[in-house]
């Protein structure tokens, strides 16, 4: 008996390892497959490598690292995946703001290292461009994040501003 609960505990082991590391390549799958698309132009309704806004942006993302279909709005992408507190956001997950005062209007992808990527319309750059999480545009706008990894842990996502 004491063999096959060791036996057990080494299986769970093993997969919640391999769950891990399957996670991790996920996550790296989705930044190198977003990094291809940095300073492609930003159109507003467009999804595809020539063009994209910033929902779409992430959406081709996903669909090409992953295989994995995700809303087409910002408000959508809002009230799906898990929510999950942005300071523990892990590159892959979405961070939703609200530019317009008031709902979800912009989406970006972490990438890392307290940075993001998105398709942005206006400011000094525009297109597909990676920001600091604090950039003093961006921070102040943060709703929170979602994530649509699935072993990402559910846990409130914090209203709070991210700051250097």
């Amino acid at each position: 008996m004491k063999r096959f609960g060791l036996t057990v505990s080494l299986a769970l082991l093993a997969a919640a390892a391999f769950a891990q590391g399957s996670e991790d390549e996920a996550r790296r799958r989705l930044v190198e497959a977003a990094f291809k698309y940095r300073g492609v132009p930003y159109v507003y309704g467009a999804e595809s490598p020539r063009a994209f806004d910033c929902s779409g942006f992430v959406r081709y993302v996903y669909r090409e690292a992953l295989g994995v279909e995700l809303p087409r709005s910002a408000r959508s992408f809002w009230s799906s995946g898990s929510p999950i507190d942005w300071r523990k956001a892990r590159a892959g997950d979405v961070l939703v703001y609200d530019t317009v005062g008031g709902a979800p209007s912009h989406v970006a992808m972490v990438v890392g290292d307290g940075t993001v990527i998105h398709a942005v319309s206006a400011g000094l750059k525009t297109g597909v461009i990676v920001s600091p999480m604090s950039d003093k545009y961006w921070a102040p706008r943060l709703l929170g994040a979602r994530s649509f990894i699935a072993s990402s842990p559910a846990t409130p996502s914090s209203p709070a501003t991210p700051s250097s």
